[in-house]
């Protein structure tokens, strides 16, 4: 069993922070070579990850390499004493206000997000929670940004038996809909640990209820993407008509200009999100979804496209100018599988090729999609 210090490394105030990019364009490197910015930062962090290496291997089951896997162990590893812990000093670092500092774990952040993007995403009730009573920090309705990688368990006893009995206790009862089961990939198996990844946005669903002996329990719910948010402090909202025939629909600021939860209709197509800080979904008309990271109006950054209504063909992963260019996952219309590397939209790099059972067709180098 571990410290548990994971599972309470909450932070009560909602700092809205600028959103996290750059990382998803960096290469992917072994371990050893993605945590080598942070020997200067993190004592004997080289140690760790070769550590963490070693008791991992490549996963089967979802396709995670070994270098994948041992961030994912990596993370939950107890590297120091409290605030001394690889985890806590990478949420330290995700949580400043300056993204410079962030700057040294972006190889790291490539590894876990590759590896946690390969796993699938759950729908489920988990817990969190703190010996400290942070219940007038959220208040019903109210919305929060979670920047850290948050641990979370799907055992509530867990929780329980981190916290304790120490009056004033908050436990935090979360659905999510993104979660990432890493219970297979941990130090502390019997954990039953699911991750929510940097970003989460959670809304408080009802004020803390407080039961006898000083524990409060605080219900939220993580809001996906397509959902419309109740905000606590709602912005201005405007219709706004352009003279190429564009229209916007949404949150305005004192300027006059979209910023926040908007909709914007450009040539019937439709686009949903937040554009100033580049997440949103796109509906065209021609039925194709694009769900993800935009820049300037263009893809860029990690998302999901959907091509036709049935669904049957997609593709998710990174985005460059637009295209798909770094590493990513095809989904054919007859249930083959590509995972690997792409450049302006066509298969270059190693990848793999899977039927639709799961069973490898071919593994190899590609250039312009054509094996060699």
């Amino acid at each position: 069993m571990s410290s548990g210090s994971r599972f309470s490394d909450i932070d009560p105030n909602n700092k809205r922070l600028p959103a996290i990019s750059g990382y998803l364009s960096v290469q992917l490197l072994p371990i050893e070579k993605a945590v080598e910015p942070l020997l200067g930062i993190i004592p004997f962090i080289d140690v760790h990850a070769k550590t963490a290496k070693k008791h991992c291997s490549i996963d089967s089951k979802y396709g995670l390499t070994r270098d994948e896997s041992a961030s994912i162990y990596l993370y939950t590893m107890e590297t120091g004493e409290g605030q001394d812990n690889f985890y806590a000093l990478l949420n330290a670092a995700l949580r400043e206000e300056s993204r410079l500092l962030l700057k040294p774990f972006f190889s790291y952040l490539r590894l876990i997000d590759a590896a946690t993007t390969k796993l699938p995403s759950i729908k489920t009730v988990v817990w969190r929670g703190v010996s400290r009573d942070l219940s007038a920090s959220f208040k019903e309705k109210q919305v929060i940004t979670w920047w850290t990688v948050s641990s979370c368990t799907v055992k509530v006893d867990i929780i329980k038996g981190f916290i304790g009995t120490s009056p004033n206790s908050t436990l935090f009862l979360i659905e999510c809909q993104n979660g990432k089961d890493v219970s297979e990939y941990t130090c502390f198996p019997n954990e039953h640990e699911v991750l929510l990844m940097p970003g989460t946005q959670l809304q408080v669903f009802s004020n803390s209820f407080d039961h006898q002996g000083g524990l409060h329990v605080i219900h939220l719910k993580e809001i996906s993407d397509d959902e419309d948010v109740v905000k606590s402090s709602e912005k201005l909202s405007k219709t706004i008509n352009y003279p190429d025939g564009t229209k916007y629909t949404g949150q305005i600021n004192d300027k006059g200009e979209p910023d926040g939860q908007g909709t914007i209709w450009i040539n019937e197509d439709k686009f949903k999100g937040d554009r100033r800080h580049g997440r949103g979904i796109c509906n065209y008309s021609n039925g194709n979804k694009y769900n993800g990271e935009w820049l300037n109006g263009a893809k860029e950054g990690r998302g999901k496209f959907i091509w036709g209504k049935d669904g049957t063909q997609w593709y998710e992963g990174d985005y460059r100018n637009d295209n798909m260019n770094g590493h990513g996952t095809m989904c054919y219309s007859n249930g083959q599988k590509y995972d690997g590397e792409f450049r302006d939209g066509q298969l270059h790099g190693q990848g793999t090729v899977m039927d639709s059972n799961g069973r490898i067709v071919r593994k190899g180098r590609w250039e312009n999609s054509k094996p060699v």
